[in-house]
C-alpha cells in the first residue's frame, strides 16, 4: 500500500494519508451548523474524518448500540480536521486560551505548520489561516476497550500513522 493525498478544495488544505487510511464519508460533517436553530450562531463549518476501518466495519459499528455519548467505538482511532470561522483572526494560541473552549491552554505549545502560525496540544494541532481555524486531531481509543482497535492494527500502529497524518497538514492556498 502507498500513501495517498487527500485535498479539500472547499477549505484549501491537504493531508497525506498513511497506507491503510481513507476518507470516511459516513463520519464527515459537511455542514456542522445544519441542525442549529436559525437564531443561533454557529462558527463550526464542518469536519472531515479519516479512518483505518473498512466501510463494512464502520457500518457495523454505526449500527451498534447507542449510549449517552453515541456509538463511541466508531469515533476513536480516527483523524479529524475541523474547520471553524475565526472572524477575529485570533492566533492559534489565543484561540485555545479563550474561556469556554474546553481546551487545556497551559499545554499548548506555539509552533508553525507550512509557514502558518500553529499551536500543538496533546493530540491536537491548531492552524490559523485568514479567517479560519483548522483543528487537526487524532482521537485515540480508551485502553479499557481493546476491541475498539481497528481490525488488523495495534493501537501503537494506528497512533503512529495518525501522528504522521496530522503532521502532514498543509494549506493549499
Amino acid at each position: 500500500m502507498t500513501a495517498t493525498t487527500y485535498e479539500n478544495a472547499r477549505y484549501g488544505y491537504a493531508l497525506m494519508l498513511a497506507p491503510g487510511w481513507r476518507f470516511s464519508s459516513r463520519l464527515t460533517r459537511d455542514d456542522a451548523c445544519a441542525n442549529i436553530m436559525p437564531t443561533s450562531t454557529c462558527d463550526n463549518l464542518g469536519s472531515a474524518v479519516f479512518t483505518t476501518r473498512s466501510v463494512g466495519e464502520e457500518a457495523r459499528l454505526l449500527a451498534g448500540p447507542i449510549d449517552d455519548v453515541g456509538p463511541a467505538s466508531f469515533y476513536v482511532y480516527v483523524v479529524e480536521v475541523s474547520v471553524t470561522r475565526n472572524p477575529d483572526r485570533l492566533t492559534p494560541i489565543q484561540w485555545v486560551r479563550l474561556p469556554g473552549r474546553g481546551y487545556e491552554p497551559e499545554k499548548a505549545v506555539p509552533t508553525a505548520v507550512q509557514g502558518h502560525e500553529a499551536a500543538r496540544m496533546n493530540y491536537r494541532t491548531f492552524v490559523g489561516r485568514d479567517d479560519l481555524m483548522f483543528e487537526i486531531r487524532y482521537i485515540p481509543g480508551p485502553a479499557v476497550y481493546p476491541e475498539w482497535i481497528p481490525q488488523g492494527w495495534t493501537a501503537a500502529q494506528v497512533e503512529q500513522a495518525a501522528e504522521r497524518i496530522v503532521a502532514s497538514f498543509r494549506s493549499t492556498r
